[in-house]
């Protein structure tokens, strides 16, 4: 159960990536363009993140505290960066 959970996590990841990306081809022009790119970015940081933990969790190497966790800090900043501009520039 805890393996398909490790799989499923990132996989849901990459879904959120290709959104955040299709949503940045669509605003790349536009007034919003700075807060997708900022969301993309975050996405990606995200996926990584996620991909480190699982990939530490199954051969065993991760504690509490691991320095993979961050990525998933430096993901959440940027998320309130992405909804930051987001609410200045619209």
């Amino acid at each position: 159960m805890v393996a398909a959970l490790d799989i499923t996590y990132p996989s849901l990841d990459v879904v959120i990536l290709v959104l955040a990306h299709v949503g940045l081809f669509i605003f790349m022009e536009g007034r919003l363009a700075k807060a997708w790119l900022a969301l993309v970015v975050a996405a990606m940081l995200d996926v990584f993140g996620d991909l480190f933990f699982t990939y530490l969790t199954l051969i065993g190497l991760y504690y509490e505290g691991h320095i993979v966790e961050v990525l998933s800090l430096w993901a959440w900043i940027a998320y309130a960066l992405a909804f930051y501009i987001h609410r200045y520039e619209f």
